[in-house]
């Protein structure tokens, strides 16, 4: 099942608020499960490399929409599930 999840053109300011919310809700996925207690060391591992990673692109994210001098940018992301 697919579902348009975003399809727009936003400000800068905008941009950065809708991406930093979507990062950082997969962020703290990642923390609370570094937190659960089922975890093995090797997920503690996965989980910390992908917050790492995801924290890297966010920030880069943030850095290219800060030198756009345009009149904003568009976003699009749709999101899969598969059953």
């Amino acid at each position: 099942m697919k579902q348009q999840l975003m399809d727009g053109r936003f400000s800068n300011n905008e941009a950065v608020h809708i991406l930093s919310a979507l990062y950082g809700a997969k962020i703290e996925f990642h923390e609370e499960k570094i937190r659960s207690i089922e975890m093995t060391e090797e997920d503690i591992k996965h989980s910390e490399k992908k917050i790492k990673q995801l924290q890297e692109t966010l920030s880069e994210l943030k850095r290219k929409i800060q030198l756009n001098e345009g009149n904003g940018l568009d976003i699009h992301a749709e999101i899969e599930v598969s059953l």
